[in-house]
């Protein structure tokens, strides 16, 4: 499913999906813990999930079609 992430969301996501968390990513990507928090927001609310395990989860069952 196409969730019109931007390339940095998609970043983040991708990341949060190889099991890293919010402050390990803003480290990696050399942003603030607030600029990776708001990414995160934007994605969930894209999403419709509430948490990062459930956009994670989400987002790995749409990958591998796991229903």
């Amino acid at each position: 499913m196409d969730y019109n992430f931007t390339p940095m969301e998609n970043l983040v996501v991708t990341l949060l999906c190889e099991g890293k968390g919010l402050t390990k990513i803003a480290k990696k990507l050399n942003r603030s813990h607030e600029t990776i928090r708001g990414q995160f927001t934007n994605c969930m609310q894209k999403t419709d999930t509430h948490s990062q395990l459930e956009l994670a989860v989400k987002i790995l069952r749409e990958m591998y079609d796991v229903r």
